[in-house]
């Protein structure tokens, strides 16, 4: 739900990693809202905060991994055979037809690999619409 409410944090970071890593806390959370279920004074407070220190956490971590120099560890085989080709690039600025060229991969998929590189603000795009090119940030 995260995720389709434009959290794009939850597909870097395993959300049920972080649950799984704090289990004891989720069972004594729930246990806790649960102790006042279907009474007068029902209180879900304890296990909602467990919920948010979760998204808070996943955020936190999810925006270290994009702030650090390596991205590697985000990218698809294909996104980063991408990243590389443009590394590796004597001209600064490359189109989407140069990329589809050089690595045989099918207009999709360097389209959807530039849209994440463009995300993670790892490329700059340049123009618009079939003259758009784009080239790595500063």
């Amino acid at each position: 739900m995260l995720l389709q409410q434009g959290y794009m944090f939850t597909s870097l970071i395993s959300h049920e990693k972080l649950i799984e890593e704090r289990k004891a806390d989720y069972y004594l959370a729930l246990n806790k809202a649960q102790s006042s279920w279907k009474t007068k004074s029902e209180d879900i407070f304890p296990w909602l905060v467990y919920f948010l220190e979760i998204v808070k956490s996943q955020a936190n971590n999810a925006l270290a991994l994009i702030e650090s120099e390596s991205i590697e560890n985000l990218l698809s085989e294909k996104q980063l055979a991408l990243w590389q080709w443009i590394q590796n690039r004597n001209e600064a600025e490359f189109a989407r037809k140069d990329a589809v060229k050089a690595l045989g991969f099918a207009q999709r998929t360097i389209e959807a690999s530039i849209k994440k590189l463009v995300e993670l603000k790892r490329l700059e795009k340049i123009g618009q619409g079939r003259a758009t090119r784009y080239r790595m940030r500063q």
